[in-house]
C-alpha cells in the first residue's frame, strides 16, 4: 500500500477558503414591499406597511397577512387593479399618508359626494364635514377665535394689573361698554375689543356658551358668566359678560412659583 501523501497546509487553507460557505439571508419584511395600486387606469404606488396603519379600512384589511383570498386582481406582479375612481383615489392614498385629507376648496374635478362615496367604499374613518372648508368658512372661524383670543388678552389684563373682575357689555348697533376696571385700563381694553364691535353681537348669540365652555377649560383662574338681556327703553339687545379673577387658584400659583415661594421654604 502506497504511503499517504499530507497536502501542505497552505493547499488545505486555501481549499477551506474556496469551499462554499452556508449564507443566512435576511428574511424580507413584507411590510416594506412596495404596492402598485391601479386605480380606474390610475396608478398610485406606495408601501404595504403605509396601509397596515389603518387596519380596520379596506386596504389595510386586505393586505394583511392571511388576506390573500381578499387581494383585488393582480395586474402585474405586485401591482393590483381596483375598479374606483382613479382620480379621486388621490384623496384615499393621501389619508394613508398623512392621517387626513386635504381637499381643496377650488376643487372642480371630484364633488364632495363622489369623494364621500370613495371614502365609504374604502372604509376610512373620516367625513365629508373633517374635510378642508371653504374659504368662506376658514375667515369666519378665523373671526371667531380671534375673538375667544381677545377675551382671553382681557384676562390677562385684568391679571397683570391686579384687578379682580370686569363686566363686558356687547349692546346694538355695534356698541361696548367696559365697567368694573380703573379708568386707565379701560381703554386699553377696549383697544383689544373694538375691532370685534361689529360681529360680537353675532357671535355671542350663536355660540356664546360654547366660548364660556373653552375659556373655562383652557384659563382655569377665569370665572365667566354670560347674560341676555332686551333693553326695552331703548329697543336694543344687550349681552353681559362677567369675568372674574379667581384668585385663591392665581395666588397660590404666585406664591408658589414666584420669588416669594423660595422665601416662604426658607422662612420655614
Amino acid at each position: 500500500m502506497p504511503p499517504k501523501v499530507l497536502k501542505p497546509k497552505s493547499v488545505i487553507k486555501k481549499s477551506i477558503e474556496e469551499k462554499p460557505q452556508d449564507i443566512v439571508e435576511p428574511v424580507p419584511d413584507k411590510n416594506n414591499d412596495r404596492i402598485v395600486l391601479n386605480v380606474g387606469g390610475k396608478k398610485y404606488e406606495t408601501f404595504r406597511k403605509t396601509l397596515l396603519q389603518y387596519s380596520d379600512t379596506l386596504l389595510g384589511t386586505i393586505f394583511q397577512d392571511g388576506n390573500k383570498d381578499q387581494l383585488p386582481p393582480v395586474a402585474n406582479g405586485n401591482e393590483y387593479f381596483l375598479d374606483r375612481d382613479g382620480y379621486a383615489f388621490r384623496y384615499i392614498i393621501q389619508f394613508y399618508r398623512l392621517g387626513k385629507i386635504l381637499f381643496p376648496a377650488e376643487e372642480n374635478r371630484i364633488s364632495r359626494e363622489a369623494l364621500q362615496a370613495e371614502i365609504d367604499y374604502f372604509m376610512l374613518p373620516v367625513g365629508i364635514d373633517d374635510l378642508a372648508l371653504s374659504k368662506a368658512g376658514k375667515k369666519a372661524i378665523s373671526k371667531v377665535d380671534e375673538f375667544i383670543h381677545a377675551l382671553e388678552r382681557i384676562f390677562y389684563e385684568l391679571v397683570e394689573n391686579f384687578e379682580g373682575s370686569v363686566k363686558l357689555v356687547f349692546a346694538e348697533p355695534d356698541e361696548l361698554e367696559i365697567e368694573g376696571v380703573q379708568k386707565h385700563l379701560v381703554a386699553k381694553l377696549k383697544d383689544i375689543l373694538n375691532p370685534f364691535q361689529s360681529y360680537a353681537m353675532f357671535i355671542l348669540a350663536r355660540c356664546g356658551k360654547e366660548v364660556g365652555v373653552y375659556l373655562r377649560e383652557n384659563v382655569p383662574e377665569l370665572s365667566w358668566q354670560m347674560e341676555f338681556k332686551q333693553d326695552k327703553t331703548q329697543s336694543r339687545q344687550v349681552y353681559e359678560i362677567h369675568m372674574d379673577v379667581q384668585r385663591n387658584l392665581l395666588d397660590g400659583a404666585i406664591f408658589k412659583h414666584s420669588l416669594l415661594g423660595k422665601a416662604t421654604t426658607v422662612a420655614q
